[in-house]
């Protein structure tokens, strides 16, 4: 009977051992790599190799892998957590998480070529550079569905697209989209760079934007940003397009700036960019951060957008340079800061229909063009002012056009349209110019400007 007993209790610590064993095989396996193979993996913890490029997982000369229910760290230099790299190579991961800490070292990386499908995959960085979800290179894709993206570092964008790479940013199979947090000044969505020659194109729908710095930037003539059903939340400027960039933002709210910042533009454009904003909304805190900014042959068309700003000259919608262009049809523009114009144009040109405008900052004009190369048209619109605030403005040689529309004043000292400054051309054409206060009227000429009236009334 003893003897029974103590081989029951060899066999019991010889059972306990293996399964240590393997526990400890389990915690410590392997990097995954598939080189011209396929692999299969779940519920693994995989660290990569200490130091320089000591990836977690990798796919390489046309090598596949299928994973789920991993948790894959690295904490090398350029030690990917999963990495396709060439023509062929794939990955598909599902339902895990990636820690990387070494510098230049992303979540997903495709490259020359490579492809990522990943499905409820939560990334988290400390390393500088450390960038969630990187495709570079012609063919180099990947598709990042739910699932969240956190970086801490300097540099560290969450999402980047560069050298004609492709990031998609969608729902997971539960309908949940991607929630996108960086810090350190870097940005959320990066297509391209800030060099003329960038391309990249990253597509994001349902994505939720947390950034410290621009939220979404397309830079490069190649570069694309398509943005739509998203949340896009920053503390520097929401949209940027720079360099020849193009992005469309659709069905998107967008929060830029805060009390203490300025220039942290909703939307803007600039050195031959182009932005299309439709059926969103657009709202900035801080000085001088506008809700739309067009400078250097950029140019923005919005539609059925509202914009709102609270900050000291932060104007509705703003260009400052004789090659910029803003057109905006329907929508709502409010701005409530001192001096804050609706629509505002010192050099370059805004067409703007079917808006309703509101200003209620102490000498907040509700349309403004000032300058010889200023051109400002507005039809069938509606214009309230506040005090000290005009309903529209043109002075330094400018011309404004204001056609079927409303305007009213309702602060003192507030004129329905005010011109000054020889070479300063208004036309009103079928409209209503009213005030509602002392010292206002319906039309002050000074200086040799020329307004001409055709129909309408004024009260």
């Amino acid at each position: 009977m003893k003897s029974d007993v103590s081989v029951q209790r060899v066999l019991s610590l010889a059972i306990a051992s293996v399964i240590a064993m393997a526990a400890a095989d389990a915690a410590s396996a392997l990097p995954i790599v598939a080189d011209g193979t396929h692999v299969d993996a779940s519920g693994q913890t995989v660290a990569g190799n200490p130091g320089y490029l000591g990836h977690a997982m990798s796919a390489v000369n046309g090598g596949s892998i299928t994973a789920s229910d991993m948790t894959l760290s690295t904490s090398g230099e350029q030690a990917s957590g999963a990495i396709a790299s060439g023509v062929g190579s794939r990955i598909e991961l599902s339902n895990s998480t990636i820690a990387t800490s070494g510098y230049v070292s992303p979540g997903v990386n495709a490259t020359d070529g490579g492809k990522i499908v990943a499905d409820g995959v939560s990334f988290s960085s400390t390393g500088n550079n450390g960038r969630g979800v990187e495709a570079s290179g012609a063919g180099s894709d990947v598709t990042f569905n739910g699932g969240r993206i956190t970086t801490a570092a300097m540099y560290a964008d969450g999402v980047r697209a560069n050298a004609d790479g492709v990031v998609n940013i969608g729902r997971d199979s539960a309908g949940q989209g991607t929630v996108i947090t960086n810090h350190g000044g870097s940005v959320g969505l990066l297509a391209g760079s800030s060099t003329a020659g960038a391309s990249g194109t990253i597509n994001a729908v349902g994505a939720t934007v947390n950034s410290n710095g621009p939220a979404a930037f397309a830079g490069g003539a190649g570069a694309r940003l398509n943005i739509s059903e998203s949340t896009i939340n920053s503390l520097s400027s929401g949209v940027v397009a720079t360099l020849g960039g193009q992005a469309v933002v659709e069905s998107t709210t967008i929060r830029a700036g805060r009390a203490d910042r300025i220039n942290s533009h909703g939307v803007s454009a600039d050195n031959g960019a182009h932005v299309d904003v439709r059926d969103t909304s657009i709202s900035t805190i801080g000085a001088r951060s506008y809700g739309l900014y067009a400078t250097t042959a950029g140019s923005i068309d919005a539609a059925s957008t509202n914009i709102s700003t609270t900050g000291l000259n932060s104007h509705g919608a703003m260009v400052d340079s004789a090659d910029s262009r803003i057109t905006v049809a329907g929508g709502q523009v409010s701005t409530t800061g001192q001096e804050a114009y609706g629509l505002y144009s010192t050099a370059g040109t805004i067409n703007a229909s079917d808006l309703d405008i509101t200003t209620t900052g102490l000498g907040s004009i509700g349309v403004f063009a000032r300058g010889t190369d200023a051109v400002l048209s507005l039809s069938n619109s509606t214009v309230t002012s506040g005090d000290r605030g005009h309903g529209a403005a043109a002075l330094g040689g400018a011309q404004l056009n204001i056609i079927d529309s409303s305007l009213t004043a309702t602060g003192t000292n507030g004129n329905g349209v005010t011109a000054r400054n020889a070479g300063t051309r208004v036309n009103v054409n079928g409209s209503t110019l009213r005030t509602s206060a002392a010292d206002s009227h319906g039309v002050l000429l000074s200086d040799s400007a020329s307004v001409n009236i055709d129909g309408g009334s004024i009260a």
